[in-house]
């Protein structure tokens, strides 16, 4: 098996909150067996953003659907949303590569095979 059963049971009681909540979210999980699965969740209500099969993003804020007002609404708040993710992530990404690298000498980690997985994937 290559993914984790328990990181898959986690992650849907996190999206089910995400949806009963309507917040945005990045998620990682990681478990002791190496494994890590992630989703991101981008299409609360208020968003204009969704992403599609090949891992981009799709902007949908037709304001013939859902009325000009409405429509610029939603497209602030996705470009604060985005605002948010892009900084929080990017900073912590960089954090992140810091600690690894300073892991790795410290510790002499290697890099293994990746083993994650997105929230819509299952690996058999």
């Amino acid at each position: 098996m290559d993914y984790s059963i328990k990181l898959k049971a986690a992650m849907a009681k996190i999206k089910d909150i995400l949806k009963e909540y309507d917040v945005a979210a990045f998620v990682l999980l990681h478990d002791q067996s190496n494994f890590s699965e992630y989703i991101n969740y981008l299409n609360p209500s208020y968003s204009c953003l969704e992403i599609v099969a090949n891992g981009s993003f799709r902007f949908k804020a037709n304001s013939s659907e859902l009325g000009k007002e409405k429509s610029h609404e939603m497209q602030a708040a996705t470009y604060n949303m985005v605002t948010h993710f892009s900084d929080v992530l990017g900073m912590n990404a960089l954090n992140y590569f810091e600690l690894k690298t300073v892991l790795q000498k410290k510790l002499g980690g290697e890099d293994g095979d990746s083993t994650h997985t997105t929230n819509t994937q299952q690996n058999n």
